[in-house]
């Protein structure tokens, strides 16, 4: 059976994200790629007092990372400007 790389990076990154002391990390549920029009901001939200993360996790084969392949990017730049939330992407 093929292992999935972006579902390996994922589990990796969320079980770092745990290693620090008083963190939340909840998965958002991926729907199938965007079914019926419903598309998620980010991969994981997570917490650390007193600030929120919206988590986009995105593997690469290679040495670079094609910005087409980041479709999240301007729901994630709506949420930089509120005080305590941060946006970003983990390659």
């Amino acid at each position: 059976m093929a292992v999935n790389r972006g579902k390996a990076f994922e589990s990796k990154f969320k079980q770092d994200f745990q290693m620090m002391d008083q963190v939340s990390i909840d998965r958002i549920y991926d729907s199938v790629s965007g079914f019926r029009g419903i598309k998620n901001i980010c991969d994981f939200i997570c917490y650390k007092y007193p600030f929120i993360f919206y988590l986009e996790c995105k593997s690469i084969l290679g040495n670079t990372f094609p910005l087409g392949n980041l479709t999240q990017y301007d729901k994630l730049l709506e949420k930089k400007n509120k005080k305590g939330v941060n946006a970003g992407v983990i390659i």
